[in-house]
């Protein structure tokens, strides 16, 4: 395998490599069901495309993440990410648009300065998200939008 022969066999960024193209090719690996079994496929044809598509991993805290957590691993889909970044792109993360532009909500949250738990709340009573995100909490903060009577 030419990648070996580059000397990648014992890196931070071969292991990622591996790993990805197990998870979505060996049925035998314990996380295929939620890689290679829900159609997710690995379509670096080598290490050295991988690196330069992502090139080499930025520090210790960085792992692969795939931007799009439903595309495949392939070149415009993946990147090095910190912990945090890959627990806001999630099949699950609550993807927010405002003014045209989509961010998990937990980003907007910090942009505008509100806890994310009280803004959940709020947009589970019925408040928008734009109401949400910039109303302030406490006394003189309006209550759940009146909602006519139909």
């Amino acid at each position: 395998m030419p990648d070996i022969a580059r000397g990648w066999n014992k890196t931070p960024e071969y292991t990622a490599f591996k790993n990805a193209k197990n998870r979505c090719e060996r049925k035998q690996d314990t996380k295929y069901a939620y890689y290679g079994g829900r159609g997710i496929k690995f379509l670096f044809r080598d290490m050295d495309q991988f690196i330069a598509s992502i090139g080499p991993r930025p520090s210790d805290a960085h792992s692969i993440d795939r931007i799009d957590p439903n595309g495949n691993y392939e070149p415009g889909n993946v990147r090095w990410a910190t912990k945090t970044t890959q627990a806001r792109n999630k099949q699950t993360s609550r993807i927010v648009k405002i003014d045209g532009i989509e961010r998990p909500l937990k980003d907007w949250c910090e942009h505008f300065g509100q806890p994310y738990k009280r803004v959940w709340e709020r947009i589970k009573e019925g408040w928008s998200v734009e109401q949400a995100l910039t109303q302030p909490a406490g006394p003189t903060a309006a209550r759940k939008p009146l909602v006519e009577a139909i």
